[in-house]
């Protein structure tokens, strides 16, 4: 695991929008001499961020979408390719 971390500075890009799904678990009935006894709902659904972004530098989406830079400066993608986990 390895954590990325930058701060943006005023009028240097920053967010635009974000919208956050998933908060709630999924309702489970649970059946009890074959009806409904209660509803049990825990934990959280399948979380889910979106978020705009403007002008993010290119440094920094290489970063967060793991691409590799060789010694020409070319940024390079392929099967080998893997984004590291991040966190918001």
């Amino acid at each position: 695991l390895r954590l990325i971390l930058r701060i943006l500075k005023a009028n240097k890009g920053g967010t635009t929008e974000a919208s956050i799904s998933g908060l709630s678990a999924e309702a489970v009935k649970v059946y009890a001499s074959n009806v409904a006894y209660y509803v049990a709902q825990k934990g959280t659904g399948s979380v889910e961020l979106s978020l705009s972004v403007l002008d993010m530098t290119e440094a920094l989406a290489s970063e967060l979408l793991g691409r590799k830079e060789n010694e020409d400066g070319i940024m390079l993608v392929g099967e080998s390719t893997t984004p590291p986990y991040a966190g918001i």
